[in-house]
């Protein structure tokens, strides 16, 4: 499974692609054969199957369609993946400016505007390597964001507020460097 690059793992949470209901099987035996050498335990309760198959479970372990790995919302329909990461960026965007509001503004347009990117960054990465999104998903979201933390009007074009926003590195390249290494 390891060599054949189809696995991303942060600490105890994994992520395992494969292209078929049989491929899966093998990755969770593999997985369960880690119990006997190394003590190690899949947890099937906390673990989901994403496929768009009509059936209950993979070896054990619930399918559904749509997961969550490591916070960020996976959904087998592009829209609607879309849609749960901006909301997930909005709602994370929206906690960072209550707790900022006694804050003085050119401080939180600041912080608000690095939370954005971050988060852009961090809930991108996993798209982009999964070929999810492309670049345009990528730059459409960060003019959004921008547009949205320091209230510009929507007669603005997106591409002006980019040259704005990305006086430094834009999202798409950090974002492309990490999926890139992810090595999918």
């Amino acid at each position: 499974m390891v060599n054949r690059g189809d696995l991303l793992a942060f600490a105890d949470d994994m992520l395992i692609l494969t292209n078929s209901q049989a491929e899966m099987k093998q990755a969770i035996q593999e997985l369960d054969g880690l119990n006997e050498v190394w003590n190690l335990r899949l947890n099937k309760a906390k673990s989901q199957v994403l496929t768009d198959d009509n059936i209950p479970d993979i070896a054990g372990i619930p399918c559904a369609n749509h997961v969550k790995y490591l916070g960020v919302p996976v959904h087998l329909d592009h829209k609607e993946q879309r849609d749960k990461c901006v909301a997930s960026i909005k709602r994370n965007l929206g906690h960072l400016k209550w707790k900022l509001r006694k804050v003085d503004l050119e401080i939180k347009e600041t912080l608000t505007c690095v939370l954005a990117r971050s988060i852009l960054v961090y809930t991108g990465t996993p798209m982009v390597a999964a070929g999810l999104w492309k670049k345009e998903d990528i730059d459409r979201l960060e003019a959004q964001l921008f547009r949205e933390v320091n209230s510009l009007p929507n007669v603005i074009a997106n591409k002006s507020i980019m040259n704005v926003a990305c006086s430094m590195r834009n999202a798409w390249e950090i974002i492309q460097g990490l999926a890139q290494r992810a090595n999918l």
